[in-house]
């Protein structure tokens, strides 16, 4: 969904979606292997039908990737009995091939061949910005966040970020204090949420706003997991601020990996400086505005594209 889109009605084709989920989770076919998949054979049910030849013909396709891919036939129905469990616990699935998919996250260089929801989406098209931040947070940027997601809620913009400690839930609660939208991108399954405190949380996201995950129910949080749904989150939105960093920890934080991954789908990125601690070294080396506090919000919002 970019500027100008809006969600579609939802329109899941469940026997689609059994083949994507098997591919996906037993045959372990990432993003970008999935698109090449598509591209070559058409429809999902046709890479079934491939030949172990056919398929090794591909780059990042060996042997035992075949195998395993021609063996997610025996797992269709273990596939469309877990859509029907989800589907029985209130949660929703789109793939990348169905009608309702979001516009935006096709612009991804691997967008997730599906991902599972919680909550609406609006069908009316609102602009997005995503909070970021340290799990480390200050109390300071902790209060920034609130008030900098408040200020954004305020102005009728959906607040987007990862339900981590710190920065995270900070802009998450300051949007529902405002009364406001917020989409909450999650690193495992939705019956493992973590950080546990914020399962309550994850309620209440699901309630205004959308809680999703590319990840099956009983997957655990792990460093990869965290790191992958940040392009997610950068994706559905049209800028990222990052509230509050850690300088020691800048090179591998996951809010640094956020800021890399605006860069390269070409969003900016706005760094709250109150005291103007970044030298011009550290804005050139972050390709990053600073923002001096709450005020300027209403000026990015103004400018979103």
């Amino acid at each position: 969904m970019g500027t100008g889109d809006s969600w579609r009605d939802y329109d899941m084709d469940t026997n689609r979606a059994k083949y994507v989920l098997a591919l996906r989770h037993y045959a372990e076919v990432g993003p970008k292997t999935f698109q090449m998949l598509t591209l070559r054979f058409g429809a999902t049910e046709n890479i079934l039908k491939a030949g172990i030849e056919e398929l090794t013909s591909l780059p990042r396709i060996g042997q035992k990737k075949a195998q395993k891919i021609l063996e997610v036939q025996s797992r269709l129905e273990e596939a469309e009995e877990i859509l029907q469990q989800m589907a029985g616990q209130g949660i929703n699935v789109t793939t990348v091939l169905d009608e309702g998919y979001p516009d935006c996250l096709m612009q991804l260089a691997d967008p997730p061949p599906l991902f599972y929801f919680k909550g609406k989406f609006e069908r009316q098209t609102r602009p997005r910005v995503a909070v970021v931040g340290t799990t480390e947070a200050s109390q300071e940027g902790l209060r920034y966040a609130v008030d900098i997601a408040g200020r954004l809620s305020e102005l009728g913009v959906t607040v987007v970020s990862g339900l981590a400690r710190g920065i995270d839930t900070a802009a998450h609660l300051g949007s529902l204090n405002s009364n406001g939208r917020t989409y909450a991108v999650l690193g495992s399954g939705f019956d493992k949420i973590y950080p546990p405190e914020n399962i309550r949380l994850s309620e209440l996201v699901a309630e205004n706003g959308v809680l999703l995950t590319e990840f099956l129910p009983g997957t655990p949080v792990s460093v990869g997991g965290l790191m992958s749904r940040n392009r997610i989150v950068v994706g559905f939105s049209q800028a990222v601020i990052v509230v509050e960093t850690k300088d020691e920890n800048r090179d591998k934080s996951g809010s640094m990996d956020a800021v890399n991954r605006a860069h390269q789908q070409g969003k900016p990125v706005y760094i709250l400086d109150p005291e103007r601690r970044l030298t011009p070294e550290d804005q050139r080396q972050l390709n990053a505005q600073t923002i001096n506090g709450v005020g300027e919000i209403d000026t990015i919002v103004r400018y979103l594209v």
